[in-house]
């Protein structure tokens, strides 16, 4: 986000794909919200088509169903 040309904030995100072991998912201090997403669900969160493309990547290559 700029202020002119000032840059006011940015954002930087990481995707990685992971697999849970044990334990339960809970966000820490740096998020708000943290969950675990079926594939056909996608469509109900308002992701950018490029997040969306990442996450289904993620899917095959784990070859998970859902």
């Amino acid at each position: 986000m700029r202020d002119g040309r000032k840059v006011r904030y940015h954002y930087v995100i990481v995707d990685y794909a992971c697999r849970l072991k044990s334990g339960k998912l809970a966000p820490a201090s740096d998020v708000l919200d943290a969950r675990w997403v079926r594939r056909k669900d996608l469509a109900n969160y308002r992701l950018t088509k490029i997040a969306t493309t990442v996450i289904r990547r993620a899917f095959r290559f784990f070859n998970i169903k859902g």
